[in-house]
């Protein structure tokens, strides 16, 4: 195995895909402003500039990443000598202790990082090392010493085989409400958009609304005229997410104002204007829908019927409130009572 080699080709991707960042960012943070709505502008911008990047060798999108150009003797020759990397790295590890086992993957597994070595000694950060995928994560922070604890976001994306839906996907993970809060007593609870308040979490639901959510900022980033980088549209991806964006469609689109201010708030409460019970009906309908082999029309409609009523509960909520749904109540010659 050319180690040397793999050294270069290491530096060579990992400076190809940072570039390709910093390229699309302006744009970018634009289409999510725009998506999100400009009352979010601030916190978007402070979000995305101030993500911190570890860029990794990932078995998992080794295999499922497809090359684009089959003609690309480049790209099909890079896929096969990772390949052969990963499998070399498999064989090093073999019998290696815990700790042993934890610096070689550091060593081997992270290709760049805007993190010090130390860093991962932090047990989110190595975690997130080794699960193999891109995601994302949160790291706990002080600005100076004896200071409150701050929580920042880390990014992981493998060198190869990613592409521009990858990236949007996790940035728009970035962009959700932190997974803790910060108490007065400076300890951190957890909470999710998508956990009850009996901790029953359904994470299907929220990696499609997640996923439905970076479509639109994709596209928004099309038509706003933003430019995908070579670096970032070599590969394609057979996404579970992507094949089933159907199942969120029409929950999205009925309330998708809520959805949006929740998602990137993780303002809780904004669950009950249309339902506690009902909200978290819906995200196991979602759930279920997802591991089902085949799906039938008819196993739908009881998703169809509960997003029905939480829209109609929506609409009578705080109606002056929410310009957009006016608007549409006026064209349609609705008049709505406030529940207020």
């Amino acid at each position: 195995m050319d180690l040397e080699m793999i050294k270069i080709f290491n530096l060579y991707y990992a400076k190809q895909l940072y570039d390709a960042i910093e390229q699309v960012m302006p744009k970018l943070i634009q289409a999510f402003i725009n998506v999100y709505g400009k009352s979010h502008a601030d916190y978007i911008r402070d979000r995305l500039q101030n993500i911190v990047y570890t860029f990794t060798i990932s078995k998992s999108f080794l295999n499922r990443g497809v090359i684009l150009d089959d003609n690309n003797e480049e790209d099909t020759y890079i896929k096969d000598l990772y390949n052969r990397y990963v499998s070399y790295l498999e064989n090093k590890r073999k019998n290696l202790s815990d700790e042993e086992d934890r610096d070689f993957t550091i060593k081997n597994y992270k290709v760049f990082s805007e993190f010090d070595d130390e860093w991962f000694l932090d047990s989110s950060l190595f975690d997130a090392l080794k699960d193999d995928c891109p995601l994302v994560t949160n790291f706990f922070y002080q600005m100076e010493e004896d200071a409150p604890s701050c929580i920042g976001k880390a990014v992981f994306l493998p060198i190869i085989t990613i592409n521009f839906y990858i990236l949007v996907h996790e940035l728009n993970h970035a962009l959700a409400n932190d997974s803790y809060l910060l108490t007065h007593d400076d300890e951190f609870l957890e909470t999710n958009f998508f956990m009850s308040g009996d901790g029953d979490y359904y994470e299907e639901s929220e990696e499609l609304i997640n996923d439905f959510i970076a479509g639109k900022v994709i596209r928004e980033f099309q038509r706003i005229g933003g430019v995908i980088p070579d670096a970032l549209k070599r590969y394609n991806f057979n996404s579970s997410y992507q094949a089933n964006d159907f199942l969120v469609e029409y929950f999205y689109n009925s309330l998708e104002p809520l959805i949006l201010k929740g998602y990137i708030s993780g303002n809780h409460n904004i669950r009950n204007i249309v339902g506690e019970d009902n909200w978290m009906l819906v995200m196991k309908l979602i759930n279920s829908l997802f591991h089902k082999e085949d799906i039938y029309p008819e196993d739908v409609i009881p998703l169809i019927d509960m997003v029905g009523l939480m829209r109609m509960k929506f609409l009578t909520h705080n109606v002056s409130d929410n310009k957009s749904f006016v608007r549409e109540l006026k064209r349609k010659g609705v008049k709505l009572k406030s529940t207020l």
